[in-house]
């Protein structure tokens, strides 16, 4: 059977099926040479709820080797299987 080393749809849709669901991170952060300015990195990846053990191994990597100081994570998981539909909230989107 051919396994290719670079992940694909049907990877993710393998996860699905295993019962991951996609998560998306928000991860808040200080840099050492600027403590007053808090940055943001975004990252969505398939991971298992409620213990998430791809982004708790990936932050227990950060506070080894990374020197940013973590401010906060904010986790949104989805596990439906199928198409994605649009649904409009309450929030207000800007496009330019």
């Amino acid at each position: 059977m051919f396994e290719s080393r670079h992940p694909g749809p049907h990877d993710d849709f393998r996860r699905q099926l295993l019962g991951q669901g996609l998560s998306t991170v928000e991860i808040s952060y200080y840099l050492p040479d600027y403590p007053s300015l808090l940055q943001v990195f975004i990252w969505q990846l398939y991971d298992e709820a409620p213990h998430f053990p791809q982004l708790r191994r990936f932050l227990d990597h950060w506070r080894r080797e990374v020197e940013a100081v973590l401010h906060s994570v904010r986790v949104a998981h989805d596990i439906k299987l199928g198409p994605r539909q649009w649904q409009r909230r309450g929030e207000v989107f800007t496009l330019q």
